[in-house]
């Protein structure tokens, strides 16, 4: 007996039609997408909870990268990708607000984000496979090497 797959999240509605056209259009070879969502996205900082700009983009998680995609202003329709993150270089943490989901993606490249997601089934599954994949991906620290010092004889 063969157990029903999950649904595409690309299938359903013009916006995640139009999401799956411009991200497979910027895809690596032998890249796939995994999930999408759309979430506040913010510079986090020290008052981001009260001054902090934000900006509601689409967010697509591949099982290499995590993307960022701008919202037209007047068709709210994804429109242009304004960032392309490996998951080998991001670190991410949880937080539990008092409603919804928040995130925090660091990176070297820049300063750190705070996405901030709805609770509903899809933005939970998002960061729950986000989550699941940085973990997967995360180097493990180098063990430091011991040098012992010189004996004189």
């Amino acid at each position: 007996m063969q157990l029903p797959s999950e649904p595409d999240p690309f299938s359903e509605g013009w916006t995640a039609r139009r999401l799956r056209r411009l991200a497979t259009a910027r895809l690596e070879p032998g890249e796939q997408l995994i999930s999408w969502t759309r979430a506040w996205v913010s510079v986090d900082g020290r008052f981001n909870r009260v001054l902090a700009g934000r900006t509601r983009d689409f967010t697509v998680l591949t099982d290499r990268r995590l993307m960022l995609w701008s919202t037209g202003f007047f068709t709210r329709m994804p429109r242009r990708r304004v960032l392309a993150d490996r998951l080998d270089e991001l670190s991410a943490q949880r937080f539990p607000p008092l409603a919804g989901l928040q995130l925090r993606v660091t990176s070297p490249q820049h300063k750190a984000l705070r996405f901030e997601l709805k609770s509903g089934d899809e933005s939970v599954r998002f960061a729950s496979e986000f989550m699941a994949r940085i973990a997967q991906v995360e180097p493990a620290m180098p063990e430091p090497e011991v040098v012992e010092p010189e004996v004189e004889a």
